[in-house]
């Protein structure tokens, strides 16, 4: 007996009783106090199960959300969508945690610090942490936006600080989680130090060999360039590209129209080379950039709408490259995800798209692009411009970009914003020589957002109809207004006689790749001068820009230079897109459901002969002609072409681009 007061007896059993009853109790408050204290030590293998958990989660999620969505995964086998799943995960598992290891490596050697058990505690910390709050933000935001269309790129004022708030919430939430993961494994000392953790890394290591070797590319990107064929010494031209989307020569008083539309082109073209019969080689936006960019058609690049991305060589074979590699500066200004390079997988070509560098800008992204497959590094981009463009934008630093809102509400405005845009690019140049290419939507239809009514006085502009002339002139207007800017500005500035401007579009109104449309280049000195008759197309400007900086143009490149002294009549070939379908909030995209072998997305395809158009409907075989409406295209007796003659070309085109045809006969005319 120990002790007995007022009855109570205590013996040496009760106590040993009660202390074992209270051990799960005491142990509780002890993992407390270590949850709380920065001086818990991990361990290793602790720290890469932590990292391997978050990372794989991460990427999981992001995974799903684009193999259940229309995206550039769509051409995959899904075995291949497991292996970037598992090759991704294991990359970024491997790199955070080598870095983690360099940074608490750092902090444990350099002199003079203090606290070092607490600075390695929040670096130990930081980086599941924030994979943990990153899964669960998007997470977050693909669920509101799915149901209710209300998501980060959506939110405006009170709602990006709500989203804001609502990241950090996640992160302590993930702090506190990542604590408790990590007490938990630390309790199985032995599987982590002898067992798992060594067999996890053996295993990842594995994986990633397997893959690599399996998929990585053959040839080396970074060393594909393009050496100079002219004297480095010479003063190279700047180069003005802007195009209009969705503009109809017929509707321009520089080819005639009774209205006028553009004086400010007009003025401009007598001292410019003006085109007559100019066409696109898409009937979507997507499609016609990259052809114009490339020098390529659509069936050898495979690209004609979201979500088709440039692959392997095609990536990096576009004229803003070469230009790079004789001293440019480039930059484009269009639009996210219709028309934007990186988004597209254009590579090495410029470097400031629509205000933002390459992923490829970093040494370490750089590398690993040149070797790994396309999918694989363009997922990589994607998950970092899926989180921290949010992140940017939530706390102040981006813009956030609806694709529909930019396209169809705000499509004058964001040409306004884009002329200042436009020049602040070329103050960044810093006296280089620069190549801008820029895209301007307020022609683009069905209806249009104009700030000045002069045609269509009257018009109620919020309740206009589809398609409206009149309205559609006015746009046009605004157009030549943008256009009186961007050249007085130019003058200003003493630089329009020291630049190529190109005036142009990417296809006709109603997404019509058979209508005319405009095609001016002004050179400096007014060297070439002129109104041209002969067909051309926008896949011929690129070699046309090379003809003039006496660039050899590379054998990728299918355009003719439209400086040749003798111009003959070429067949111009056009492709237009099937499967189309509206997604989130009106965005078109192509629904893999829709589309089939052994043409996928390539719906039509066009050719284009002196004055006659002729369609071939590629899923129902179909053969349509008709005549282009306005050409002054005058060819001779040998440069007509029989409708036998045209459906052979048709079909050589599609062979040469690796299409099976065997499928293929001659259509009856319906």
């Amino acid at each position: 007996m120990l002790y007995e007061s007022n009855g109570i007896k205590i013996s040496k059993r009760n106590i040993n009783d009660y202390s074992l009853k209270l051990e799960p109790y005491i142990s509780y408050l002890q993992m407390n106090q270590k949850r709380i204290s920065p001086n818990f030590i991990i361990k290793w293998n602790e720290l890469f199960i932590t990292i391997f958990a978050s990372s794989f989660l991460y990427v999981l999620s992001e995974w799903l959300f684009y193999i259940t969505k229309p995206s550039f995964f769509d051409k995959s086998l899904f075995l291949e969508k497991i292996e970037i799943l598992l090759f991704i995960s294991c990359l970024l598992c491997i790199c955070l945690f080598l870095f983690s290891l360099l940074v608490l490596l750092g902090v444990k050697i350099l002199p003079y610090i203090k606290s070092r058990k607490k600075i390695q505690f929040y670096i130990v910390y930081t980086i599941p942490t924030f994979l943990i709050s990153a899964t669960l933000l998007l997470l977050f935001d693909n669920f509101t936006y799915t149901l209710f269309r209300i998501g980060i790129i959506t939110a405006r004022g009170i709602l990006v600080f709500t989203y804001a708030v609502l990241f950090l919430g996640f992160v302590l939430l993930s702090y506190s989680y990542i604590e408790r993961f990590i007490l938990h494994i630390s309790k199985n000392k032995l599987i982590l130090k002898k067992i798992f953790a060594p067999a996890l890394i053996a295993i990842i290591i594995l994986i990633m060999a397997l893959i690599f070797f399996d998929n990585f590319t053959d040839f080396p990107y970074e060393k594909l360039h393009y050496p100079r064929t002219t004297n480095t010494a010479v003063t190279y031209p700047n180069i003005l590209w802007i195009t209009a989307d969705g503009l109809d020569s017929e509707n321009m008083s520089l080819y005639g129209y009774g209205r006028k539309t553009t004086p400010t082109i007009d003025q401009l073209a007598s001292s410019s080379l003006v085109f007559e019969n100019a066409f696109s080689n898409a009937g979507n936006t997507t499609g016609s950039i990259v052809s114009m960019l490339t020098g390529k058609y659509p069936s050898t690049t495979k690209v004609l709408h979201p979500p088709d991305i440039l692959r392997g060589l095609d990536s990096y074979q576009n004229m803003p490259a070469i230009l790079q590699e004789y001293g440019y500066y480039s930059a484009q200004l269009s639009m996210r995800y219709y028309a934007d390079a990186y988004e597209l997988n254009m590579l090495k070509g410029f470097t400031v798209v629509n205000n933002r560098k390459s992923l490829t800008e970093n040494p370490f992204f750089h590398f690993i692009s040149c070797y790994l497959p396309d999918n694989y590094f363009f997922f990589i981009e994607e998950l970092w411009n899926r989180i921290f463009d949010r992140l940017g934008y939530i706390f102040g630093g981006k813009e956030s970009i609806n694709p529909f809102e930019y396209l169809m509400i705000q499509n004058q405005s964001s040409d306004y914003t884009k002329i200042n845009d436009l020049f602040r690019v070329i103050d960044d140049a810093n006296n280089k020589p620069w190549f801008i290419e820029t895209h301007f939507l307020g022609t683009h239809g069905p209806t249009f957002h104009i700030s000045r009514q002069v045609f269509s006085t009257g018009i109620d502009l919020q309740n206009q109809d589809y398609w409206n002339n009149d309205v559609y002139d006015d746009s046009i207007l605004e157009f030549d207004t943008n256009i009186k800017k961007v050249i007085d500005e130019l003058q200003k500035r003493q630089l329009l006689d020291h630049t190529i401007l190109i005036i142009g579009s990417d296809h006709g109104s109603k997404w019509d790749q058979l209508k005319r449309i405009p095609l001016l280049i002004h050179f400096p000195g007014e060297i070439y001068k002129g109104r041209i008759y002969k067909n051309v197309s926008n896949i011929d400007i690129a070699p046309t820009i090379l003809d003039y900086l006496r660039i050899e143009k590379p054998q990728w490149m299918v355009g003719k230079s439209l400086l040749a002294s003798s111009r003959s009549t070429n067949p111009i070939i056009g492709f237009t897109v099937a499967g189309l379908d509206v997604y989130e909030d009106n965005i078109n995209s192509i629904d893999p459901r829709k589309i089939f072998p052994p043409f996928y997305q390539f719906g039509e395809i066009t050719l284009i002969n002196c004055e006659k158009w002729y369609k071939l409907s590629l899923a129902q075989n179909i053969f349509t002609t008709g005549l282009v409406f306005g050409s002054k295209e005058n060819c001779s007796q040998d440069e007509q072409l029989d409708d036998q003659q045209v459906y052979f070309l048709l079909k050589h085109r599609l062979e040469t681009d690796g299409f099976n045809t065997s499928s293929m006969n001659f259509p009856n005319k319906p």
